[in-house]
């Protein structure tokens, strides 16, 4: 019987598959794999331990009786009831390690080898919840079980809300690169933020090369009740006096120079472009709200296009009039080529409509006049 019962289950299972193994040769086949294998395979039910009925149960488990010390920690695996059923050999009542005497061991071979299983049932009812929530314990102290199930996968949450992600402060920055706040969690929870991370989070996620410009000039701007104000508030000299409505700074603002490798690549990284609302959630992700950024998108100087009246060309993004390197046989073999960085943006937040596309974002403040030259 329970040659054909190990038969049925093999013939069952996939081919190859550890269920198959299992049924054909048991011992070869460590228990807790097989229930991996089968709480894969069970992705309808509760997992195994968490079931609140003996309906929902994926597999059930038992101990076989046995006065010797097994090769193996499987004795069988077949079909009982529409659901696999694990017969086990360690971890119960039965046995030299068991917890009932060894002479309740020996009355049980007795009963099975009559072919009178009630007792063995009777303490399957109780050794099967232990054996369940045994492995329960195993798996949830072991993080890679987690992937057995990716829709269930908290492991997974755990590193990305450690990246930044899956909290409700986010709004949509965890959806440019989910994979990225798992592999390069690393760099996204580090304290620190220098330019060599978000280069490695920009090329790893988007591949793309980029260089951080720090200690770009911008202004801070004054709250009118930040002011100083003859006789009143933030009139004392050397402490809290500032001259006028604004003050430049250059530790709060940063540039990212992109150089796209062609005019495709180039385009997809513009406002409303395929890559442009990832590297928006990135660097949001890579320095949040507290560095102000600026996006320099740059192309090789013959790549550059002229623009042609109603047919290409964007003010400020493409629109060459007449760049260099775009007459008829003017290559790049053998020289340097220069790269145009005319393209400058600030990326919105992720959610914003910028940021996924849906509208222009900031432009950044004129090349031709830097902060010391812009009026107040």
């Amino acid at each position: 019987m329970e040659a054909a019962a190990g038969a049925g289950m093999a013939a069952q299972a996939p081919a190859g598959s550890l269920a198959a193994r299992a049924a054909a040769d048991p011992e070869s086949v460590d228990l807790f794999l097989l229930l991996r294998a089968i709480e894969r395979g069970a992705l309808e039910k509760p997992r195994i331990g968490r079931s609140r009925a003996a309906r929902e149960d994926s597999v059930t488990l038992g101990q076989e009786p046995f006065a010797g010390f097994p090769a193996g920690n499987v004795a069988r695996l077949e079909i009982r009831a529409g659901r696999p059923h694990v017969t086990t050999r360690f971890l119960g009542y039965f046995g030299p390690q068991g917890a009932l005497p060894l002479a309740t061991t020996l009355d049980a071979l007795a009963w099975r080898d009559a072919r009178d299983p009630s007792f063995l049932r009777f303490t399957e009812i109780v050794s099967n919840r232990f054996l369940q929530l045994f492995f329960r314990a195993f798996a949830d102290a072991r993080a890679i079980t987690e992937a057995d199930r990716p829709a269930e996968d908290r492991f997974a949450v755990h590193l990305a809300r450690l990246a930044g992600g899956g909290g409700a402060s986010c709004g949509k920055a965890a959806s440019a690169a989910a994979g990225a706040r798992i592999g390069l969690a690393g760099l996204l929870s580090a304290r620190v933020k220098t330019p060599a991370r978000l280069s490695q989070l920009l090329a790893a996620t988007l591949g793309i090369e980029a260089r951080i410009v720090e200690r770009v000039p911008s202004w801070l701007r004054f709250e009118p009740t930040q002011q100083t104000m003859l006789g009143r508030a933030r009139s004392r000299l050397g402490r809290d006096t500032a001259l006028g409505a604004r003050q430049l700074s250059l530790g709060d603002k940063v540039a990212i120079e992109i150089r796209a490798g062609s005019l495709a690549e180039y385009r997809a990284l513009l406002p409303g472009g395929k890559k442009a609302g990832p590297l928006a959630e990135l660097v949001f992700l890579a320095f949040g709200r507290h560095v102000e950024t600026e996006i320099r998108l740059g192309i090789p100087a013959d790549l550059a296009p002229p623009m042609r009246l109603g047919a290409a060309g964007e003010l400020g993004l493409t629109g060459w009039i007449a760049p260099p390197g775009t007459q008829a046989g003017d290559g790049r073999a053998g020289r340097s080529v220069p790269y145009r960085f005319d393209a400058r943006y600030v990326p919105g937040a992720p959610g914003a409509t910028a940021a996924s596309g849906e509208g222009p974002p900031r432009p950044a403040p004129p090349r031709d006049a830097t902060p010391q030259e812009a009026q107040p």
